[in-house]
């Protein structure tokens, strides 16, 4: 088999396996533009869950460290009052 033949071969089996994979997969293939925009959409959606993530759990700490400020607060005044009878 000569070089040109070689490279002949190659280009009718690239030819086939692009034909073969078009025929299978031709319907399943998103556009370019279509899939980048559906990774941005994504990597907004991720960045909004950890925004809404962060808020809350800062929401839950604050209230969580607001109980027991109230719980201290009673506890001292429940001390006082007991004390004084």
């Amino acid at each position: 088999m000569t070089s040109e033949e070689r490279k002949a071969f190659r280009e009718e089996i690239r030819f086939d396996v692009k034909e073969a994979i078009h025929e299978e997969l031709g319907a399943y293939k998103v556009p370019k533009e279509q899939h980048y925009l559906d990774h941005v959409w994504i990597n907004e959606w991720r960045d909004w869950q950890s925004n809404i993530r962060n808020s809350v759990v800062k929401s839950v700490i604050g209230m969580m460290i607001t109980a027991i400020g109230a719980l201290i607060f009673y506890g001292f005044i429940f001390l006082k009052s007991s004390k004084g009878n």
